[in-house]
């Protein structure tokens, strides 16, 4: 079975999502995941890769879709 881009992202939030929760539950060295900046940062670095991949998929889909329609133009259109 193909797995799709958008399907791909969701599932990228979905894993985000599940390890922000988790950072909010686990202690580690007396105080909880969510408290220690290096993680945060972390999440904070993963959440801008996907929301860059969306957009880049979002941007794909768009400029595919011009090209389909014969809107596309060889410079900017």
């Amino acid at each position: 079975m193909r797995i799709s881009e958008t399907n791909k992202l969701d599932i990228c939030f979905r894993i985000l999502s599940m390890a922000r929760d988790y950072s909010t539950r686990r202690k580690a060295f007396g105080d909880y995941l969510k408290n220690y900046p290096l993680h945060v940062q972390t999440l904070a670095l993963m959440e801008v890769e996907v929301r860059a991949a969306t957009i880049l998929v979002l941007e794909v889909a768009r400029l595919l879709g011009r090209e389909d329609t014969g809107i596309a133009c060889d410079l900017f259109c």
